[in-house]
């Protein structure tokens, strides 16, 4: 069972084969081997075993209640909650104080880049390959490095709120694809945490249309019809007016730059027009999204990349402007904000506010097939 688990890539499935004895085993999975020695220890039995795997199948072998095992968790949140705490003085100030810059590396992978560099033979000068290293390789390892600290560091202090909540079981330690347990009426759920912005893609495809599929599996299906999708109005307005506003090549201007450039010339009134439309519709796309978060938990599932798959159940948590084709990755330090919005949906969590949600995967041959998991989320939207 143990080994299993490591290398799979359903958790939904993985428990349901082993559903009267799941939340016992990932519970005792997401302990170390100090935890359980503690757990014996309080609970005045001898044990044996020196190894963690060795103790971790002992206890789940053994004759203790799977309510003890949780009990003892809950009693190690105080603790945790002071130790993370510690960790975090500081840090929401410091937050708001990092710049956030695209570094343009794809994948994470930043020995790409470097290797890159490296590889350039078109490199024939000194004083060329300095400026190539200190104003395009550093420049983008610097914004790299900044991000990442921005984004595991609002990371870790969203997931503080998460574990300070009396309906939330912490683990003990990371363990892969869950972050912690929601009990929510006789249920333990597990949930990975997920903080991401809402997607250009996802408001093509909304703009587009989607409806309710009575059909087949999936829980949603795009609308077949002539209609545009929001980036290719963009595109299309941009390309019937670059000429006549003397508008720069759009090749490898992303939609907010698009939207930017459009701004510039706004004065003129097919612009305006054009700009005052399609704002209002992307307010609308975001105001109905808040209003059924189901479509979009679908389409994080249906289109996740290949290399992160996964299907285990998710706590969202989606960032997006009201009205602004802005990245809304910075939103993502604004915790106060964010942690008000996490306990007003964990303060009054039932089973009826967690979506079942049905997606048939395509995106990887060696995944394809039909996924049934649970989700709930919460869309923090910024309207300055």
């Amino acid at each position: 069972m143990h080994k299993e688990f490591e290398s799979n890539k359903d958790l939904i499935e993985f428990s349901r084969k082993y559903e009267r004895s799941i939340d016992r085993f990932l519970m005792i999975r997401s302990m170390n081997k100090k935890y359980i020695l503690d757990f014996y220890k309080e609970n005045k039995t001898e044990v044996e075993y020196s190894k963690e795997f060795d103790l971790m199948n002992a206890l789940f072998n053994s004759d203790f209640e799977t309510s003890i095992i949780e009990k003892f968790i809950l009693e190690q949140r105080n603790k945790l909650v002071l130790e993370r705490e510690k960790e975090a003085e500081g840090l929401n100030e410091l937050l708001s104080q990092i710049p956030i810059h695209s570094a343009g590396i794809r994948d994470d992978k930043v020995d790409s880049l470097l290797k890159s560099f490296v590889r350039n033979k078109n490199i024939k000068e000194f004083q060329i390959l300095e400026n190539e290293l200190d104003n395009n390789l550093l420049t983008k390892v610097r914004n790299y490095a900044l991000w990442s600290f921005y984004n595991q560091t609002a990371n870790d202090l969203i997931e503080l709120t998460l574990v300070k909540h009396p309906n939330v079981i912490p683990t003990l330690r990371k363990i892969h694809d869950i972050d912690f347990f929601v009990k929510i009426e006789d249920k333990l759920i597990p949930f990975d945490l997920k903080i991401t912005h809402i997607s250009d893609d996802y408001f093509n495809l909304f703009s587009k249309g989607v409806h309710e599929n009575t059909d087949g599996f999936d829980d949603f299906i795009p609308i077949e019809s002539d209609e545009k999708s929001e980036s290719e109005k963009i595109k299309n307005i941009y390309k019937a007016n670059k000429k006549r506003l003397s508008l720069p090549k759009m090749g490898g201007l992303k939609t907010n730059q698009l939207i930017q450039e459009l701004k510039e010339k706004d004065s003129d009134p097919v612009i305006s027009k054009f700009l005052s439309e399609i704002t209002e519709a992307r307010k609308q796309i975001v105001i109905s999204t808040i209003e059924n978060t189901k479509i979009l938990e679908w389409w994080n599932y249906k289109y996740q990349g290949e290399r992160l798959f996964c299907n285990n159940n998710r706590f969202f948590i989606f960032l997006t402007y009201l009205d602004k084709f802005q990245d809304a990755r910075k939103l993502k330090g604004h915790i106060s904000q964010i942690s008000d919005k996490i306990n007003e949906l964990l303060n009054n969590i039932t089973l009826n506010k967690v979506n079942t949600i049905q997606y048939h995967y395509e995106k990887e041959k060696s995944y394809e097939k039909d996924y049934t998991v649970q989700a709930m989320s919460i869309v923090y939207v910024n309207e300055n």
